[in-house]
């Protein structure tokens, strides 16, 4: 039993050793059992469970079968008793993640759980096992690392699970070190915690409309518009159906229990607000329609901290409003959970501008807090922390230094000096400081503050490069440029990969990193006042300049403020007679123009590129042949099919010479070649540049790639030209099984080899196909 188990642990862990210290123990201590006994118990369950699951949620069983569930609805089988209560939690401890990622995806364990714990009481505990496992996956401070790295020297491989439970439980272990792994291991983990929300959501829809049926038959109601009656009678019938009142009660909690932890994973935000709301429902049936149980301003509670975090300010301040009635009404005003309610709603206030209003809200919750929990708890930090904001905003500088420093020292003796939240009381600090126009204190408190957050969440977090944000514009401030672009470099190289890792593109990171080349562009041209001759500065404002039009270019699409950034990087090379960068900008520009249809612009551009290349880098440089290339894109799009040729030519040559022969790079113009070519009706000599791009294209990239499939059906379109149909088939067919199994079905490049088929089947006389 679960007294038992607790038992064991404790004799498991040394004295003086919490839990988890204990499980990151050394060589000699007894962790390592700890976690092989929990995989046992494990294994053992899950392959006991697959079998009594099925028994408990299968079609009626004749009447001899063997039961698990006893008339009343309660288990006689202890073993699957427990195992509904306490697998999870064995499979988390026992290193099985994969066991209870699957087993947490089944309905038929959910609903048996939901049978071996009440609806409430199997809400409550999937939720806390969902907030174990996030906790768990997404804590700096990996639980059980090194220990895991232990086992897995002294674990046999195994076959993968495949989806079997039964092997799953005996494969090696999901969790790494790594940071890589971590995010998998939480993205898996976020995917089975939402399946399996929804899966408990839905059973507790199917038991609330079961009770309203009820109370509806109860109340000897026939219209579909009884519901505010019902709530008015409820009551009244509470003395003949208490067993319906109270279950109606715990659906209302157990909607709420899961509304928290859907919120708690942060991936479900209208399924979060639904429960909230089917919760207030089921209670104000339960407790009347005009009732102030104290669970009622919890939900409401629940419901303007939901609207709050989604920046609807009205709907936040409607639902704290009513939360802070009930409570008054059933607690009074003096107790702790109206001050949670007054400090939120002076964060709100706080956050709109309202200052004034926000201070009345926060030095009421003060105070009750202070009252009620003392002057040392972690939550008066918090309120002292937002009553110092608004004193800095007045300009109150001492008074807010005094409430900032109060609740650092709180949060210092309560969490000890490494904590992220002590680290964001330094960060508030810091601000007051750079404001007061004190610099040196200003560093101190920042560069503590990085300290703590690069130990927490590492250099690649949003928190670490606020920090740095903070830092490099204090020193940008004190006119040391130098050391502020050191830093804004790290920024630069964070902002960028967010950018990038964005899949579609996140417009606020965009502006975010926009922002920083604006900021780099800045001190730089600060710097270049002191010392105008300075050629390392002018080359990195060139530089970001080109970076801040790409930007526009690739990401912004914003083609045309793209060129004016490229045409102020294009003058400062030319100012510094920076031939190199000249040529690289009108390069990249001479692409722009062509692929915005501006045909005129972009030969000029590109031509006085490649003229600017061969100058500086010598006809041979592989920079002057990749400018050769684009120029023959340009002059097939045009259809002057000698100029591209000769282009692709000489380009070729200088490729091989770079790159030596075979390269893709080579593969790619002899591609582009063979259409122009094709272009041209000069149908043999296309075929053999087709032919000799598929070959490298196989022997480099494999016989699966795209950009073979490419290959094989421009040949087959030059077979189909020259009237040899069954080879020109077998390219097309080769082609399009390429594509399908890389592409999207609805893909234009698959229709398009799709239209070819279609063709030659046409011309065979085959209707049907």
């Amino acid at each position: 039993d679960k007294k038992g188990i607790s038992a064991l642990e404790m004799k498991l862990t040394p004295a003086g050793q919490t839990n988890e210290s204990f499980l990151l123990g050394d060589d000699n201590s007894p962790n390592i059992f700890f976690i092989k006994w929990n995989g046992l118990l494990t294994s053992s369950l899950i392959k006991y469970i697959l079998v009594s699951m099925a028994t408990v949620n299968s079609d009626p069983q004749p009447d001899d079968a063997p039961s698990s569930v006893s008339h009343n609805g309660r288990f006689e089988d202890i073993y699957l008793w427990y195992s509904c209560r306490y697998l999870p939690h064995h499979a988390l401890q026992g290193d099985q993640l994969d066991s209870a990622r699957l087993i947490l995806s089944q309905e038929p364990f959910l609903r048996s759980r939901m049978i071996s714990c009440g609806f409430l009481g199997g809400t409550i505990m999937h939720a806390e096992y969902c907030t174990e496992v996030t906790t768990a996956l997404l804590s700096k401070e990996r639980r059980n690392c090194v220990v895991r790295q232990k086992l897995r020297q002294t674990k046999k491989k195994s076959d993968s699970c495949d989806g079997d439970l039964t092997k799953c439980v005996e494969s090696n272990s999901v969790f790494s070190a790594s940071s890589g792994d971590i995010q998998r291991d939480t993205d898996a983990w976020k995917e089975v915690a939402i399946v399996s929300c929804r899966i408990v959501r839905a059973i507790l829809k199917e038991k609330e409309l079961e009770l309203l049926s009820l109370l509806k038959d109860s109340a000897g109601q026939r219209s579909d518009n009884a519901v505010e009656e019902r709530r008015g009678n409820i009551r009244k019938q509470s003395s003949d159906d208490p067993a319906i009142i109270a279950e109606v009660e715990e659906i209302g909690h157990a909607f709420h229990a899961l509304g928290v932890t859907v919120g708690e994973l942060g991936c479900q935000d209208a399924d979060e607000i639904e429960l909230y709301r089917k919760s207030l429902k089921m209670k104000r049936l339960a407790f009347g329609k005009d009732s102030c149980d104290e669970s009622i301003g919890d939900t409401l509670h629940c419901m303007g901290k939901y609207y709050q975090g989604h920046w609807d300010i009205m709907e936040a301040e409607k639902y704290y409003g009513r939360a802070l009635n009930v409570y008054k009404s059933t607690l009074g005003p003096g107790h702790i959970n109206v001050s949670k309610t007054l400090h939120n709603m002076g964060v709100i206030y706080c956050n709109n501008n309202d200052l004034d209003v926000a201070m009345r809200c926060l030095e009421k919750s003060l105070n009750i807090r202070q009252a009620e929990l003392g002057q040392n708890d972690e939550s008066v930090a918090d309120t002292l922390c937002w009553i110092g904001r608004i004193l800095r905003e007045r300009g109150a500088y001492q008074d807010a230094l005094s409430k900032l420093r109060t609740a650092h020292d709180i949060k210092v003796t309560l969490l000890g000096d490494d904590h992220l939240e002590v680290a964001e009381s330094l960060q508030n600090i810091g601000v007051l400081y750079d404001d007061m126009g004190n610099h040196e204190r200003s560093l101190e408190a920042y560069g503590e503050c990085l300290r703590i957050r690069r130990l927490a969440l590492g250099n690649d977090h949003e928190d670490v490069c606020e920090t740095l944000t903070c830092i490099s514009n204090v020193h940008r401030i004190m006119g040391a440029y130098e050391r502020a672009l050191q830093l804004y470099q790290e920024i630069l190289r964070f902002k960028t990969s967010q950018v990038e890792a964005a899949t579609p593109p996140d417009s606020f990171a965009l502006s975010s990193l926009l922002q920083v080349y604006e900021d780099m562009l800045d001190m730089n041209k600060a710097r270049l006042g002191e010392n105008n001759d300075n050629d390392a500065t002018h080359k990195e404002i060139a530089e970001l300049l080109l970076k801040m039009g790409t930007l526009y270019n690739t990401k912004f699409k914003d083609h045309k403020k793209a060129m004016e950034y490229y045409q102020k990087s294009l003058q400062v090379g030319k100012i510094k007679k920076d031939h190199k960068h000249v040529g690289d900008v009108l390069n990249i520009m001479g692409v722009v123009y062509a692929k915005n249809g501006s045909h005129k612009k972009a030969l000029k551009c590109l031509n006085d590129s490649l003229s600017m290349r061969r100058t500086v880098l010598g006809d041979k440089h592989i920079e002057v042949g990749l400018a050769l290339h684009n120029i023959g894109n340009l002059a097939a799009k045009e259809g002057d099919h000698r100029k591209a040729i000769a282009s692709y030519e000489e380009a070729l040559g200088i490729k091989r010479e770079a790159y030596g022969p075979e390269s893709i790079s080579e593969a790619k113009t002899l591609h582009s070649l063979g259409l122009v070519h094709n272009q041209a009706e000069n149908y043999d000599a296309a075929l053999k540049c087709f032919k000799h791009a598929l070959s490298i294209r196989k022997e480099k990239l494999g016989d699966s790639h795209l950009d073979v499939a490419f290959s094989l059906n421009s040949i087959g379109k030059i077979y189909k030209k020259q009237g040899d149909k069954n080879n020109a088939m077998e390219c097309f067919s080769t082609s399009m099984n390429i594509k399908k199994s890389l592409l999207a079905s609805d893909h234009i490049s698959i229709a398009e080899t799709i239209s070819e088929i279609s063709y030659i089947h046409e011309e065979n006389g085959d209707i049907e196909n």
